[in-house]
């Protein structure tokens, strides 16, 4: 409603020096003010696909692969008939699965759609073979007219803790890992894709299979997709390193614990394992931040939720 097409529209941003957000990082990192990535907006039809989850398990015994979706959708009229469908296509660029449902807007901007599937066959992701599967989400009105499309990359996999050990898809897996600060010190910004590309590749050719983005979480969604791409498994930190003293531990004020629980809930859905944060006084943000998570990702995501880094 604030946009005039046709005509000159401008984008006003405000830089915030310092915020209670400061209060969470006291790690050992650049403070610099500025915009490092390029703000854009993004033109959505009147019904849209808002968001979409993708929780893709993979059974070792059954050799099946597991796949829900979860279907955000928006309707600003809140009416209408829709039609959602599902494609899934493999590694080699065959399609495997496609689906689709109606469903009905009465009186409501927002519903949700689970879309579930079995798929035989399956080839799994890990960090030797890294088999990258492609979804793709299309947005129908009731004449089967396009009105949008989404999609995303993944890999079936199941990520869990056996007798003390860490396993995917079912078996042990030794870590040989490396942190990475996702920052460009010549530039003092964010690495573009192509330098974190490059890095990538040089921890593969030199046999590691794992990375750790440190306290400075959750870095650029393409580090994400890269690790995907590559078979790096990814330990994530929160950005949670609260400032503590004798007079008052953050880590203890309930006035925060949202920010806490959302900072968390920030970090990339497909790593390996999550950090709650470092120095944080075994407060109740912790715990409830804890809570929050294991009661809202799926195994085959989050394996631990650990108080202290790791690697």
């Amino acid at each position: 409603s604030h946009l005039k097409p046709g005509k000159l529209n401008s984008i006003v941003i405000q830089v915030i020096g310092t915020s209670d957000g400061n209060l969470l990082e006291s790690q050992y990192y650049r403070g610099m003010n500025g915009i490092t990535t390029e703000p854009y907006i993004v033109l959505k039809p009147r019904v849209n696909v808002m968001d979409y989850s993708v929780l893709a398990e993979y059974s070792d015994g059954s050799k099946m692969g597991n796949l829900t979706v979860n279907v955000d959708l928006f309707n600003q009229m809140k009416k209408g008939q829709y039609y959602i469908e599902m494609e899934v296509w493999d590694p080699k660029g065959k399609q495997v699965e496609k689906m689709g449902r109606w469903t009905v807007f009465d009186k409501k901007n927002e519903l949700t759609m689970k879309m579930e599937r079995s798929i035989a066959g399956v080839q799994p992701w890990n960090a030797e073979t890294p088999n990258m599967y492609t979804l793709v989400l299309r947005l129908r009105d009731e004449k089967m007219n396009l009105v949008e499309t989404v999609g995303c990359r993944f890999g079936f996999r199941t990520i869990a803790l056996k007798d003390g050990l860490l396993t995917v898809n079912g078996s042990p897996v030794t870590i040989n890992g490396a942190t990475y600060v996702f920052y460009d010190y010549e530039n003092h910004s964010l690495p573009s894709k192509e330098q974190v590309e490059e890095d990538l590749k040089l921890m593969k050719r030199n046999n590691i299979n794992a990375v750790r983005t440190t306290i400075y979480s959750p870095a650029a969604p393409y580090f994400y997709e890269l690790c995907d791409e590559y078979g790096l498994y990814v330990v994530c930190d929160a950005n949670l390193q609260p400032l503590s003293t004798t007079a008052k531990a953050v880590a203890t004020d309930k006035k925060f614990i949202n920010m806490f629980v959302s900072r968390m809930q920030n970090m990339y859905a497909g790593i390996v394992l999550g950090g709650n944060g470092m120095n944080t006084e075994l407060g109740n943000q912790i715990a409830d931040t804890a809570l929050s998570i294991n009661s809202g990702v799926g195994k085959s995501t989050l394996a631990a939720g650990i108080q202290s880094s790791i690697i």
